[in-house]
């Protein structure tokens, strides 16, 4: 596979999740998850050995916010269930020919919008 073709996967690299995760604690509470609950779930999936803690980073983090990142098995195993590995697609806007466009952080809400959306408004043309 040449570097044109080859995916922008999901990163193993702890500095990429420290800088993101007040992002990441704000989209949990949207989603209606509380900050425990998060740090819970992180826990469990930390007994599978689908993510690590690693140490929080003062520039970005809160000191009492601890931090995961996603082990090499997690981004096999999201691979395999179909999952988008790009970490660049996403949140992305799309366009439908009869309604406003929509901005999607995650391939479930691009799926929830149904048939008839596109990635540009010249599909529309």
């Amino acid at each position: 596979m040449d570097s044109t073709s080859k995916r922008k996967e999901m990163s193993t690299d702890a500095n990429d999740y420290t800088e993101k995760w007040t992002d990441v604690l704000d989209h949990a509470t949207k989603a209606g998850v509380s900050k425990d609950d998060w740090y819970s779930r992180c826990g469990r999936l930390s007994g599978f050995g689908l993510v690590l803690p690693v140490k929080a980073n003062s520039i970005s983090q809160a000191t009492e916010d601890g931090c995961y990142r996603l082990t090499s098995r997690a981004v096999r195993l999201l691979g395999l269930l179909g999952r988008n590995l790009d970490r660049t697609a996403y949140p992305k806007t799309l366009y439908h020919a009869a309604m406003e466009p929509v901005t999607v952080d995650d391939e479930d809400e691009e799926s929830a919008l149904g048939e008839g959306w596109a990635e540009s408004p010249d599909a529309f043309k």
